[in-house]
């Protein structure tokens, strides 16, 4: 299972910057993000990922599982942090 952070500020975003995002930027920044998790998850199990669990603590979880939609992932909350599977 690939465990992310919880914060989007992996991109390079600082959390003062990410919220003065327009909304397609935001949205452009959860995708690139989304991306390189698929990435990895193939790279790690050599498949693609079902399902993104995408953490309550997470300030852009709707973002990201409308991201998820897009990339045709089905998507969850978790209490935990953000992953793959």
């Amino acid at each position: 299972m690939h465990k992310d952070d919880d914060s989007i500020n992996t991109t390079g975003a600082t959390h003062e910057e990410f919220h003065t995002l327009e909304p397609d930027e935001e949205f452009e920044i959860v995708m690139d993000h989304l991306i390189l998790m698929v990435s990895e998850f193939q790279l790690m199990h050599g498949r693609d990922p079902t399902t993104l669990y995408v953490s309550d603590r997470n300030e852009v979880q709707s973002v990201m599982m409308y991201s998820a939609n897009a990339l045709g992932l089905k998507y969850d909350r978790t209490e935990k942090k953000t992953y793959l599977e």
